[in-house]
């Protein structure tokens, strides 16, 4: 509507000038003579630029009131979002204040259970540790009297039958079978409480089970090749001297019939994502792991999580001496480490153990 005004009065203020032209080059020889028409004409169109003019104000004083009260309205149409949204962002901070106190009392609530719970599992605990070594105590004893008695038999009454002398060498052999499984026992409990974390040198630790096993070792010819070990592990030392002892003799024990056990252990660092069965919140950390791997008699895969049940066997007790708990102590050694350990067999062929600590 702005351009049609402007348009015309342009085209006014040329044609006034055109006129004016006109009405110039008539009066040059006298100012007096006027063309009537021309003045007319040219009185017309001043008028025309005059209402067009006014048309150009009025219509632009109707678009400022437009914007003004369009301005108001969204003026206060803003305001009312504004209240709005304050009204709505006090709303959602009440209601997150709310449930951040629900939570916060839920959350001391189940931390006081929590912690009763572990009061709770430390009495049990130091009872189960009484109990053991009562149990231990008192179990011991009459089989030491047991045993003293059939020997002061056999010593006393020379006389016995051949079937006797038999009953009271399996009377032995039980005996003992039941002190080992006793003491196996124990050392399944495994007591962290008189025990301390420390820096451990595994190369060390290793070659301690070793010479513990110096006499098995000997009498079976077995070679144990190492390669260098991590030299910093923290853990309990007496523990991991069991689990490194228990793998040891498992391969030595587990030996084919003609052919000298060959151990070999081996170390690497891997991704928590390659153990099988990680716990999610161990995917991503770095592990030492820890190879024995062996040339004995194996086993078929398909029992790899079974031999670590406590008392679980794969052999009868006539082929194999043994309680069943050895390698349930080494999968609980490694989870008080926050480790893990696998196996892997082959029938006929090995068997491998392989065992994971946190990189520190």
């Amino acid at each position: 509507g702005q351009k049609i005004y402007v348009d015309s009065l342009r085209r006014n203020i040329e044609l006034r000038f055109r006129i004016w032209d006109q009405l110039v080059s008539i009066s040059k020889d006298s100012l007096s003579l006027f063309d009537n028409g021309l003045i007319l004409q040219n009185t017309m169109i001043l008028g025309s630029i005059v209402n067009e003019s006014n048309e150009i104000r009025n219509h632009a004083n109707t678009v400022v009131e437009t914007y003004i009260s369009d301005t108001d309205s969204g003026i206060k149409m803003t305001g009312i979002l504004a209240l709005i949204a304050t009204l709505l962002c006090v709303s959602v901070i009440i209601f997150t204040l709310f449930k951040l106190n629900s939570e916060v009392r839920n959350g001391i609530e189940m931390q006081t259970e929590l912690t009763r719970k572990v009061q709770e599992l430390d009495r049990s605990n130091a009872e189960l540790e009484r109990f053991a070594y009562v149990a231990s105590h008192d179990l011991h004893a009459p089989l030491r009297k047991l045993y003293a008695f059939s020997e002061i038999l056999m010593e006393r009454e020379k006389n016995l039958s051949p079937e006797g002398i038999d009953i009271i060498t399996r009377m032995h052999a039980f005996v003992t079978r039941m002190q080992r499984l006793i003491d196996d026992m124990l050392e399944f409990s495994l007591n962290l409480s008189k025990v301390e974390r420390k820096t451990i040198n595994l190369n060390q630790l290793v070659r301690n089970a070793m010479t513990n096993l110096t006499v098995s070792i000997a009498e079976s010819n077995a070679r144990i090749d190492m390669e260098t070990l991590p030299e910093e592990i923290i853990g309990f030392d007496s523990q991991l001297n069991q689990l490194f002892q228990n793998i040891i003799s498992n391969s030595i024990k587990y030996s084919r019939t003609g052919v000298p056990p060959h151990i070999r252990i081996r170390a690497s660092i891997v991704p928590g994502s390659e153990i099988e069965g990680v716990k999610a919140s161990d995917e991503k950390k770095k592990f030492h792991k820890i190879v024995f791997a062996d040339n004995g008699i194996g086993f078929d895969n398909k029992y790899k999580e079974k031999i670590f049940i406590i008392f679980q066997r794969l052999h009868g007790k006539s082929e194999y001496e043994g309680t069943g708990i050895g390698l349930a102590t080494c999968k609980r050694v490694m989870e008080n480490h926050n480790g893990y350990i696998t196996a892997s067999g082959r029938e006929n062929e090995g068997a491998e153990f392989s065992i994971y600590f946190p990189v520190i």
